[in-house]
């Protein structure tokens, strides 16, 4: 089975800000008059204008099929996100609170913007079972960030993950007095690598350049913009990986009244952002080292929980409880 998505977002963002100058009065009661005590003499008007364009392109490919005891399913999937972003705001302070407009004259900043972003990426899946007793699947992603260097912007995340049910072998059935206390028994076991891209770096770190409009300098009587220097370039970032470990029991006992779930789960991020310290660099030097994937943490425990189903009549509960333990 192929199928084709497509989605397309567009926003258009307006806004209008004015503050009037007014004069605050408070009364005097002994000369009967009112005198003025305060109010607003920094009036200001301001706009704001911001489009944003999203396009997602996605392509689907779904293969399913049994044969006699086997199972069999694939997926494929390519997917690309776009996004443009333009904006404008302009900041005034007018001679009147009856100009609604904005005019260059009273104008006191006006700061333009545009951006844009993309992603790619392509999964691929996997998936097995031998009557329903036996289950296996793979899969993996392929994806590609604007926000890293050419040579560190490709990412791979590969997962598995295979199931037993034992309660469907025969030795188990007779031990097990054929269901009469467990009557489903499942134990699985997976690992696989995410990836993440959101790792606090902005658009063209990776490249050596300026920041423009950063402060402003009077030459000669004349306004001039100020630029400072973006500092060393961040060409060592790329993905962090989350690398999950999870085994775990399903169980399901006296005709599915009872069911109880433990999982034991062990998740090591690495590639986290930092910056060495076995380099030293000059104060003089302005900045100093660029950021790398330097950094990592780790997380491991046990959770479990535990539903009794029942019903009084015509009605129907559910109990659930539920706790973990990590670090």
């Amino acid at each position: 089975v192929a199928k084709g998505l497509y989605s397309y977002y567009y926003a258009d963002q307006v806004l209008n800000g004015h503050e009037y100058t007014y004069i605050t009065y408070t009364y005097q009661p002994l000369t009967d008059t009112y005198k003025p005590t305060g109010g607003s003499t920094n009036p200001w008007r301001e706009r704001n204008q911001q489009k944003i364009i999203k396009n997602v392109y996605q392509g689907q490919l779904n293969y399913n099929n049994t044969f006699g005891k086997h199972t069999i399913g694939a997926t494929f999937v390519a997917e690309r996100q776009e996004s443009f972003l333009t904006s404008n705001w302009i900041h005034a302070v007018p001679k009147t609170n009856a100009l609604p407009l904005i005019y260059f004259a009273t104008a006191d900043t006006y700061n333009d913007a545009a951006s844009q972003e993309a992603r790619i990426g392509y999964i691929g899946r996997v998936n097995y079972n031998y009557e329903n007793k036996y289950y296996v699947e793979m899969s993996a992603r392929r994806d590609a960030s604007w926000k890293f260097a050419p040579d560190k912007r490709v990412g791979y995340f590969p997962s598995a993950s295979a199931g037993w049910r034992i309660t469907q072998e025969p030795f188990m059935k007779s031990i097990l007095e054929n269901g009469k206390v467990i009557n489903d028994l499942k134990i699985r076991a997976s690992y696989g690598v995410l990836g993440d891209d959101d790792i606090g770096i902005g658009a063209y770190d990776y490249l050596a350049g300026y920041n423009y409009n950063q402060g402003l300098a009077i030459l000669n009587g004349v306004p001039v913009i100020g630029s400072s220097d973006k500092g060393q370039p961040i060409t060592n970032i790329s993905w962090f990986k989350s690398k999950i470990l999870d085994i775990g029991v399903d169980a399901s006992l006296f005709g599915s009244k009872l069911t109880a779930t433990v999982d034991y789960f062990n998740r090591l991020r690495t590639g986290l952002r930092g910056r060495k310290y076995d380099i030293f660099i000059p104060s003089e030097l302005g900045y100093s080292l660029p950021d790398e994937n330097v950094n990592s943490d780790s997380q491991r425990g046990i959770e479990g929980s535990l539903a009794y189903n029942g019903n009084r009549g015509e009605l129907n509960y559910n109990i659930v409880g539920n706790a973990s333990i990590s670090r």
